[in-house]
């Protein structure tokens, strides 16, 4: 079964009744496309996130594959959601992330087509908001975490709190509210991975 939108308590009474009924497989498509591009599931450019059983997905891939440029099987029926919804959380958050800077931008004088410009160019040199998505668990390092690493991530949350407090500054003077990057600031060691 293919749904564009599903719900929670729909894929539990699925659970339910998944032994006596047919064998489900939840498919939530996503897509690399931008908001305002028309989706055409012929150009092969959806991203699948499957939940079910490994057997019938893979029974089924050759039919998503068709229609898909990634299928990832994200675990038991209803997997598939909860990555959609985390994933959307990730775009969702980058676009309140985009206005919020664009506020700021726009407050300063700044072209927003230019700024646009260079954020694209340099999201496609660091990755964007996938960047720190490297690790298998949000919780901090490890004591025994590779020296390396933590070093590395002990830097990159300096440099992100030099910048969110020199923006929040900035917003402050430009009387500009910037409550995400107030938030951000708050919370950039967890999200570097390091101990609060």
């Amino acid at each position: 079964e293919t749904c564009g939108r599903w719900d929670s308590d729909v894929t539990a009474h699925i659970e339910v009744r998944r032994g006596t009924g047919p064998r489900m497989t939840a498919i939530q498509p996503t897509t690399r496309q931008t908001i305002i591009e028309v989706h055409n599931p012929a150009d092969g450019t959806l991203v699948a996130m499957v939940g079910g059983d490994a057997a019938v997905i893979e029974r089924v891939r050759p039919v998503l594959d068709a229609f898909t440029s990634l299928v990832v099987h994200m675990g038991p029926l209803g997997a598939g959601l909860t990555a959609k919804l985390a994933r959307n959380l990730v775009q969702y958050g980058s676009w309140l992330a985009a206005y919020e800077a664009q506020v700021l931008a726009e407050a300063a004088g700044i072209e927003l087509a230019k700024l646009a410009e260079v954020i694209r160019a340099s999201d496609r040199l660091i990755g964007g908001a996938s960047r720190l998505m490297f690790r298998e668990t949000v919780a901090p390092l490890p004591g025994d975490a590779h020296p390396g690493i933590v070093g590395a991530m002990a830097a990159g949350a300096a440099l992100a709190h030099k910048d969110l407090r020199a923006a929040i500054e900035l917003g402050r003077t430009l009387d500009v509210d910037l409550p995400l990057a107030q938030m951000t600031e708050d919370r950039c060691d967890a999200v570097f991975g390091l101990a609060p």
